[in-house]
């Protein structure tokens, strides 16, 4: 992933509402804010989804909820 998309997704994830992106853009994709929001919800600020990427060698995405 590159970079910036990556930098973006995460503030994406930061926001409290979703249906903007950081630059003002309307964003169509919110299925994984979504999901983050859901579980943040049911579970508290410690939980939810992360995202890290190193460009050109691979992105991992980690669910974090409770046993």
């Amino acid at each position: 992933m590159e970079p910036a998309e990556l930098t973006a997704l995460q503030a994406k994830l930061d926001m409290a509402y979703p249906k903007r992106v950081p630059d003002g853009q309307e964003e169509t994709s919110i299925g994984l804010t979504n999901i983050h929001i859901r579980l943040r919800l049911l579970f508290g600020e410690g939980y939810g989804i992360t995202i890290d990427s190193r460009f050109g060698h691979g992105t991992t995405v980690t669910v974090k909820i409770p046993a």
